[in-house]
Order: structure tokens, then sequence, then C-alpha cells
């Protein structure tokens, strides 16, 4: 599946989580039903700590710890990757607006981790430290922890 710039059509919720979703099936990540997956999303994103946010065409679920300080999510995403970025940055925006502090993700998508790299070169490389590592366990995956240092303002 072919991404959508935000900038031209702005995807539904459905559609964007339906699209990641057969992504991850075609590109080998997932082994299991297209169903069973939307199933399990849905149930993910219906939990008590869920927070559920859509950027342009990325939709971000994350899991507030109980002291809503830290936050562990992914990123479903059918847009370009300048825009990817572009929406990461508002979805940090958003979860320092409601408290979060450190946020914590991984992922196997090489996209994903240029895209945060370009983050310690963008305009909120001042308010947060970043580290992006390899897990140790998994040799594909990307292991990523975003501190924010305050509020973020830009």
């Amino acid at each position: 599946m072919d991404t959508v710039d935000s900038k031209e059509e702005v995807l539904p919720f459905p559609v964007v989580v339906t699209r990641s979703a057969q992504r991850l099936i075609d590109a080998g990540g997932i082994n299991l039903p297209l169903q069973v997956i939307l199933i399990a999303l849905a149930k993910e994103a219906t939990l008590e700590t869920a927070n559920v946010y859509q950027a342009g065409n990325t939709v971000f679920i994350g899991h507030i710890s109980p002291d809503k300080k830290r936050m562990w999510g992914r990123a479903l995403n059918m847009d370009t990757p300048r825009n990817l970025i572009n929406n990461a940055l508002q979805y940090l925006r958003y979860i320092n607006k409601i408290g979060v502090r450190d946020y914590y993700t991984n992922f196997n998508n090489p996209s994903f981790a240029s895209a945060f790299k370009f983050m310690e070169k963008s305009s909120i490389a001042k308010y947060i430290d970043l580290d992006v590592y390899q897990s140790k366990k998994r040799p594909n995956e990307t292991i990523v922890h975003i501190h924010m240092n305050g509020k973020i303002e830009f």
C-alpha cells in the first residue's frame, strides 16, 4: 500500500489503521490475518491506559503509566516520510501538553529510525533527550526513548 500525502488528502482513522495493518502483512512483518490484527488494535485502543491521536495520516496509540509521566506507544503510518516527521512532532507536543515526560517506542521500520534521527537536528532538539538504539534481543528492532525537558514550545 502506498502512502498518502496528508497535505493532499487526510485519510479517516479507520482507513489509516486498516491500511497500516495491511502494509505490515504485505511486508512480512506479521503473519496473521488482517481481521485478527484489526481486532487486536481495536482492543488495544480501548484499554483504560490507551491514548489515541491522529496527526495527518499517522495514528498514534499510546499507553500512559499510572503516574501519567511515561508513555509507551506505536505509530500506524500511511503518510509520506516528511509528513511522518511533522506528525510525530505534533504528537510529541500533544503528549507533552498532557504531562508525559518520557515516551518509548519500538519498531522494525528503518524509515521510522531515520525520522527520529532527524529530530535530533530539528527545532525540537533543545526540548528533548533522544536515545535511538538497536534491541539486543531482536536485531531488526529499533528502540527509542524520548525524554522531554519541560514544556515543548515551537
